[in-house]
């Protein structure tokens, strides 16, 4: 077994389970559409939201907390997404969630995370997942047209 590989790929059936988003920027609203489109309850907790997030809310498709997570949000999560929040957040979700069940993924946080959210390409009914396996360094960018 390659001691490099630490996940194991998988795609999960989120209908009617319930999902939290942590966040209200323009990452948290792909990842809401994502799991909206997957089926789940979706509840975002948030101050601030998209025009987007804001809209799905206002339809009803998402629920909102329009305040910052608290201990004890996350008791009735089956899944959890931590976007753009401070580390004591991030530590404070990953301290919640421990020992209950509950599958955590804090964006660019592989060592707070359960588990990691590829990319996925769809052509039809086909859906292939792309994934670095979870490292978290990134190759340089280079600058200029070459």
């Amino acid at each position: 077994m390659d001691p490099a590989v630490h996940h194991y790929p998988v795609f999960l059936d989120l209908r009617d389970r319930p999902c939290f988003v942590i966040g209200g920027c323009a990452m948290a609203e792909e990842k809401v559409k994502a799991l909206a489109a997957a089926g789940a309850r979706v509840t975002v907790i948030s101050p601030d939201l998209t025009p987007g997030l804001a809209g799905l809310a206002v339809e009803a498709k998402i629920d909102s907390l329009a305040r910052r997570y608290r201990r004890g949000d996350l008791r009735a999560a089956f899944l959890v997404v931590v976007v753009a929040q401070s580390a004591a957040v991030v530590q404070a979700v990953w301290e919640e969630t421990r020992g209950r069940n509950v599958l955590v993924n804090t964006l660019d946080d592989v060592p707070h995370c359960d588990f990691i959210a590829p990319a996925i390409v769809r052509r039809g009914d086909l859906a292939v997942a792309i994934s670095t396996a979870g490292p978290t360094s990134r190759p340089a960018r280079r600058s200029g047209t070459g």
